[in-house]
């Protein structure tokens, strides 16, 4: 039941995102066949298609919020990422309930395992978008405007080497656990 309810708030947080770029679109005039399209991958559930329609749909409107767009566009593609991590975080735990119960089923335990190459696929092409428009979303259209000789590779590199300080202090402050259960085994 629990796991269920990990899908369906997943599931509940990317249709919100998804539809707060239909409303942005709406706001902005974009006609309303282009705003039905959006809607009909939606409901189909292509969500992929859907994110990259409406990232297109900007290329076209000179005169829109850019800034808000792709704020609400990474905010979609995280949702879209984070229900692909729930999935597998529940396929793991689905596997490890198979390993550890009385009847060992291989068949279904490879099922499982597949089942988790898929989604790491997924999430690999997700994880891209994601990345790119957080890099997008961390330097606003201001820099460059308000300064013609911005240079925005700089900038790009001073938050990458901000983000890998944070990743190597959450690294660090997971590691000594690692190494606290591992203290006694000379090979690791």
């Amino acid at each position: 039941f629990i796991a269920m309810a990990a899908v369906a708030e997943a599931q509940a947080r990317l249709n919100i995102a998804l539809n707060d770029i239909v409303e942005f679109y709406r706001n902005e005039k974009l006609p309303d066949d282009s705003v039905a399209v959006l809607i009909d991958y939606i409901d189909k559930h292509l969500t992929t298609e859907f994110l990259m329609l409406a990232e297109s749909y900007s290329n076209c409107m000179a005169f829109i919020n850019h800034d808000e767009l792709i704020s609400k566009l990474y905010t979609a593609w995280s949702a879209f990422l984070e229900g692909f991590n729930v999935e597998r975080r529940l396929a793991l735990k689905r596997i490890q309930i198979l390993k550890d119960g009385k009847k060992k089923d291989p068949n279904a335990i490879l099922n499982f395992e597949n089942l988790i190459k898929q989604i790491d696929k997924k999430r690999s092409e997700v994880s891209w978008s994601t990345l790119r428009l957080k890099a997008m979303k961390s330097i606003p259209k201001e820099k460059f405007i308000n300064n013609p000789d911005f240079d925005y590779q700089k900038e790009y590199k001073t938050i990458a080497e901000s983000e890998r300080i944070k990743f190597t202090i959450k690294k660090t402050i997971v590691e000594p656990k690692h190494l606290i259960n591992n203290s006694f085994n000379i090979n690791k």
